[in-house]
C-alpha cells in the first residue's frame, strides 16, 4: 500500500477491461508493490467498441486527462503505453498535453508498425514525438536498433515485458506428472513471435519427444 504520497505517475492505456496485451500489462503492473514513494493512477484512453463509442471516450479522456493534471499538482511523471497505428497518435496527443503541463514522460512502446508503414508526414510526427519524451521504454534490443536509425533521443531502455509465475507455482514440475502440451494463443505471424517460436520446437523435441505444439489465432493461419 502506498504510504507516501509525494510522486503520482499517471499511467495511459485502454481501458483494463479490453483484450489485449496493453490491458495485460497495466493489470500486471498495477496490483505490484513498486514503492511506497509513488501512487500510480490508471488513465484509459479507448475501450473495445465502434468507431464513435471510442472517438467519444477519448475526448471524453482527453478532458479528464487535463482536469488531472490542473487539479493534481503532485503528478510528475506521466508514462504512456502505445500500440501501433491509431494508438500511437492518440497517445502522442497526450504527450504534447503532458509536455505543456511540464510534466516528465515515458513513452512505453508496445507496437512494431508504428514507423515503416507510416508515409512521410506520419514519420515526422512520430520522430518529433519520441524526440520529445524524457525516456523510451522498448520491449526488445531490435526496437532499439530501429529506433537509433530513426530518432536522435537517446534515451532508450528495453524492459521486456514480465510474466506473473504467482498461477504456476501450485503446478507439480515431476516428469511424471508434466503433460507436454505447448498452447500458443493469439494472432499468429512473424510481428508476434510464431516464427521464433517455431525454430524451438525442434530444442524442445529434442530433450522432450513426447510434445506437442498447437497453435490458435488469426494472421498467417
Amino acid at each position: 500500500m502506498v504510504k507516501n504520497k509525494n510522486v503520482h505517475i499517471v499511467m495511459t492505456g485502454p481501458d483494463l477491461e479490453v483484450k489485449g496485451g496493453i490491458s495485460g500489462f497495466a493489470r500486471y503492473h498495477l496490483k505490484q508493490d513498486i514503492s511506497d514513494r509513488f501512487k500510480i493512477i490508471y488513465h484509459p484512453t479507448t475501450v473495445d467498441g465502434n468507431k464513435i463509442k471510442k472517438i467519444c471516450f477519448y475526448i471524453k479522456s482527453l478532458v479528464i486527462f487535463i482536469n488531472r493534471l490542473i487539479l493534481d499538482r503532485k503528478i510528475k511523471i506521466i508514462h504512456i503505453c502505445s500500440s501501433s497505428g491509431g494508438s500511437f497518435y492518440r497517445k502522442a496527443v497526450i504527450l504534447i498535453i503532458s509536455k505543456v503541463f511540464g510534466k516528465k514522460v515515458i513513452f512505453h512502446i508496445h507496437g512494431s508498425r508504428f514507423y515503416n508503414k507510416a508515409h512521410s508526414l506520419r514519420r515526422f510526427c512520430i520522430k518529433k514525438a519520441l524526440d520529445i519524451s524524457d525516456s523510451i521504454l522498448v520491449l526488445s534490443k531490435q526496437y532499439i536498433t530501429m529506433l537509433n536509425k530513426i530518432i536522435k533521443n537517446t534515451n532508450i531502455k528495453m524492459i521486456p515485458n514480465a510474466v506473473d509465475i504467482a498461477d504456476f507455482k501450485s503446478i507439480s514440475i515431476e516428469k511424471k506428472d508434466f503433460l507436454p502440451n505447448i498452447v500458443i494463443i493469439g494472432q499468429l505471424g512473424k510481428r508476434k513471435g510464431t516464427y521464433d517460436i517455431l525454430e524451438t520446437i525442434p530444442l524442445v523435441i529434442k530433450e522432450i519427444p513426447e510434445a506437442k505444439f498447437y497453435f490458435a489465432g488469426d494472421g498467417d493461419v
